[in-house]
């Protein structure tokens, strides 16, 4: 059956008359989707530079330790890592709330967890080696965990590199795949923050725990029941929520 048949001023076969109450409720739903949408965006980019506007704070301020270096290494490495994190839930939480708009997240997401890990690396060669070239490769060299963060920032690397729709164009198909990779360097990060510090506590524990079960999200099985429970909630609810269409874009800058 036609769900424009039960709509006012519409009949089987027919658009809807312009200025009808039909076309004002899509109107309005197109402007709260839009709205929210945009506070989301705005929302991201203030909480994404957050962590940095209290960084150069305290460098301003002398709020820092009595070893600098070390906390402007971990606070970026921070930033980065659980930025990150938001990035690869973004394609979960459009999965199961159905909200379209939060889609446009991963990029912004994305872009700041690539900005602070930049940060982190420079941070590491310029203050921790004063870019002394044959200290910094013996230095990466050594350390299991520095191996792990210089790989997982080469994946955000390309992906930032790529994230254009120019390169969307010209890449075709090896854009997704790309883009995929940031499992990959969400795994390398989350190995990099394990083996970073001498003692596992329980946060880092939940870190882990957290990053389980978002990859566990994006199992296909996993993705289908999660639709299964939006599309109940539609049912039992307003029905007003947006949908996702059944292939969404790519996790990361899409």
């Amino acid at each position: 059956m036609d769900p424009l048949e039960h709509m006012p001023g519409t009949s089987v076969g027919q658009d809807p008359v312009p200025g009808t109450d039909a076309d004002e409720d899509r109107a309005a739903t197109a402007k709260r989707r839009v709205s929210f949408g945009a506070v989301a965006a705005w929302a991201a980019h203030l909480g994404a530079l957050l962590p940095l506007t209290l960084l150069v704070w305290d460098v301003l301020t002398g709020g820092l330790s009595y070893d600098p270096v070390r906390d402007l290494t971990q606070r970026t490495g921070r930033a980065a890592f659980i930025l990150l994190v938001l990035t690869i839930a973004v394609r979960p939480v459009v999965r199961l709330t159905g909200v379209g708009s939060l889609r446009g997240l991963a990029r912004i997401l994305g872009l700041y967890a690539f900005g602070y890990a930049l940060l982190h690396l420079l941070v590491f060669v310029g203050l921790d080696f004063g870019f002394r070239w044959d200290l910094i490769v013996g230095g990466v060299l050594e350390k299991r965990f520095a191996v792990i963060g210089l790989a997982s920032f080469l994946v955000l690397l390309a992906m930032a590199a790529t994230s254009t729709k120019g390169w969307m164009q010209r890449l075709g198909a090896l854009w997704k795949r790309i883009h995929r990779l940031v499992y990959a360097a969400g795994t390398l990060a989350m190995l990099h923050y394990l083996l970073a510090v001498k003692t596992i506590t329980g946060t880092q524990l939940a870190w882990l725990v957290v990053v389980v079960l978002l990859f566990v999200a994006r199992i296909p099985e996993v993705e289908e029941r999660l639709g299964a429970l939006r599309r109940l909630g539609e049912r039992t609810g307003s029905g007003d929520a947006e949908r996702p269409p059944p292939d969404p874009d790519p996790e990361f800058f899409g």
